[in-house]
């Protein structure tokens, strides 16, 4: 008895729900079990998503959640070494995705649908710079499902993406010793009713920071990481403290003897493993405290200097843009920065390398110069 053929695996379902004519797409991941349904606003565009699913099923690759949630939760589940904050961001970034598309499969996105996504946040009033990262995000995630098997490519790795308004906030060089003196002011005499111990180790923060590390490499330091004798802080890879790539675990060199002793005074008397720069009162040591204490400072120490406010990793980019500017190389600035490549550091910093590259050639213009009108001086007429 021949036996009866089995029905498709995937396959479009047109019906009428209280007067509302609705498309499904019906997937059948195992035959013996029940569909998943997912509805679409068009019958063209179920037809289009269940060709994908057939192709996904013949692949093997249809064990991907089919839900934002799901999928959102196996990416942060396949990254347990991520800060808490890092995961928080990450979330919040790819469930703003997910507000713009709560009706479609994760692994649906087209390249199109990015620049809807783009005007859909730009009416919600959210900024090109939080637009970019919530785009980065998703394609991170999709070149996760590619390594999964998931899907083929990722459809937004270079689509366009909003361009941040401004540049990114540094002091001026007159602003860094006004930023620093001040510091040590408010450390000596602190403001209203904080606790001395609440500024102690500020001074020693604001050096650090105008060394280029993070912030958060800067919460995690512990006293055994700050070699003094040798002038290196190592900014290293531990449980509970991340960092950014492979790149941020470096030495990072201090040179400046005024910093050694800022920093030294910091640490005298404190154990090897105790944290290097305490933060937040007794019992409020967590990290979301930690941020607030380092930015809290930052601006009040602003306003004693009678300088802009400027956030913590302000500092950062000011030690790079100074950096580059004074004829350092991106790949020089890159290792101070623990960035992941130089081509990181020259987008971030592209206004500083193309002042330095100007700078460069106006001295050899000048020089030029110099050497065409001396010896147009000496020139005399004969006779």
């Amino acid at each position: 008895m021949p036996r009866r053929p089995l029905g498709p695996r995937a396959r479009v379902r047109t019906r009428t729900k209280d007067g509302e004519l609705i498309h499904e797409l019906l997937v059948y991941p195992d035959r013996a079990g029940p569909a998943r349904a997912v509805r679409f606003p068009t019958r063209a565009e179920a037809e289009r998503q269940c060709a994908i699913a057939l192709a996904e099923l013949d692949a093997g690759t249809l064990d991907a959640p089919a839900d934002w949630p799901g999928m959102i939760e196996a990416y942060l589940s396949a990254r347990p070494g991520l800060r808490r904050e890092s995961r928080q961001t990450y979330r919040h970034r790819l469930e703003a995705v997910a507000r713009t598309f709560p009706s479609r499969d994760p692994l649906t996105l087209a390249p199109s649908d990015a620049a809807t996504h783009w005007r859909a946040r730009e009416q919600a009033g959210a900024s090109p710079t939080t637009i970019r990262a919530e785009i980065d995000q998703l394609a991170i995630l999709q070149r996760w499902c590619v390594s999964r098997g998931w899907c083929r490519v990722a459809t937004w790795a270079d689509v366009e993406r909003p361009e941040p308004r401004r540049r990114e906030a540094h002091l001026r060089p007159e602003e860094i010793g006004a930023f620093l003196r001040a510091a040590e002011r408010l450390a000596a005499d602190p403001p209203g009713e904080r606790r001395g111990e609440d500024w102690r180790a500020w001074p020693a923060a604001a050096w650090l920071l105008m060394h280029g590390l993070r912030s958060s490499e800067v919460q995690h330091l512990r006293v055994r990481d700050l070699d003094l004798v040798h002038g290196i802080v190592h900014v290293r890879d531990r449980e509970g403290a991340r960092t950014k790539s492979a790149q941020s675990d470096r030495a990072v060199p201090v040179l400046s003897v005024q910093a050694l002793d800022v920093l030294q005074a910091a640490i005298e008397g404190r154990g090897l493993d105790e944290a290097a720069i305490p933060m937040g009162r007794a019992g409020r040591e967590g990290l979301a405290g930690r941020s607030k204490w380092l930015a809290r400072r930052c601006a009040m120490t602003c306003a004693e200097a009678g300088i802009r406010a400027v956030s913590p990793h302000a500092l950062r980019h000011t030690v790079a843009t100074l950096a580059i500017t004074a004829g350092a190389d991106v790949s020089s600035v890159q290792a101070l920065l623990g960035h992941e490549s130089a081509q990181v550091t020259a987008r971030i910093y592209s206004h500083a390398v193309a002042g330095a590259q100007a700078m460069g050639a106006a001295r050899v213009v000048g020089a030029y110069l110099d050497r065409v009108t001396a010896g147009r001086a000496r020139l005399r007429r004969v006779g």
